[in-house]
């Protein structure tokens, strides 16, 4: 078996253990940090090291710290996608944590100016902006709930309510809306838009109550609604943080 052979077949055996209530949420909490892989990198990465932040090459590293690997520092493989033909073929690529560059005093301060990521106050008006742009219109006057949702496309929110419950209560009503039509078993469904919630929440590091418990993956048995999970959500999350940070 070739490596690229194995490392899917690592992916694959691995997605039944991962999709679990209680495995599932620590590695969306995982993955936010690593929304510029595919799912497939996204595990190969946590499989080999769970504690990882953020990875790059080591060229790439160099080039941003000016600065070597500590001895010995052990690469994490990843799946280098490129298009030969008009298909996708693959090699292996050494990567490496930014705990493995040899410097202590390096900390994620230097990661998380990289990412430029959306100040949270601005997380309402920005997801407020882009509701606008797809036509939907968002005004104060919920009084009974975070927010709430109309069939005449308006999303009203309660002023007296934190800004970050009200977001993502929103950003969840918009979600279902998004995935009415895409025909998916409803369990699939709702666990896209759950674990979509909770990496943005992770991403930003907000405080607001946890979303909803993963206990219904009990019910997914099929690989083909594995993958598709993976997928979407991926897919899904990468949209919502780009119009955020955007």
């Amino acid at each position: 078996m070739s490596s690229i052979e194995n490392a899917k077949k690592k992916i694959s055996n691995s997605l039944p253990s991962i999709l679990t209530p209680d495995a599932f949420p620590k590695f969306l909490s995982f993955s936010s940090n690593f929304l510029n892989f595919d799912y497939q990198n996204m595990i190969l990465i946590y499989l080999q090291n769970p504690n990882a932040k953020c990875v790059a090459g080591i060229q790439a590293w160099k080039n941003l710290t000016s600065l070597d690997l500590v001895p010995g520092a052990i690469p994490i493989l990843v799946l280098y996608p490129v298009i030969k033909n008009d298909t996708v073929e693959y090699s292996i690529q050494k990567v490496f944590d930014y705990s493995q560059i040899d410097n202590c005093n390096l900390s994620n301060e230097l990661i998380q100016k990289e990412l430029k990521k959306c100040n949270k106050g601005d997380l309402c008006s920005k997801l407020f902006s882009f509701l606008e742009s797809k036509g939907y219109s968002c005004y104060p006057g919920s009084e009974d709930a975070d927010a709430s949702f109309s069939d005449e496309g308006i999303f009203l929110f309660n002023e007296n309510v934190e800004q970050e419950k009200v977001f993502f209560k929103i950003l969840d009503l918009y979600l279902h809306q998004e995935f009415k039509n895409k025909e998916l078993p409803v369990v699939v469904s709702e666990t896209i838009i759950n674990a979509v919630l909770y990496i943005v929440k992770s991403y930003y590091d907000l405080t607001v109550e946890d979303v909803k418990a993963f206990t219904f993956l009990n019910l997914i048995k099929e690989d083909s609604d594995r993958v598709e999970i993976m997928k979407q959500l991926f897919k899904s999350s990468n949209d919502i943080i780009d119009i955020l940070n955007g």
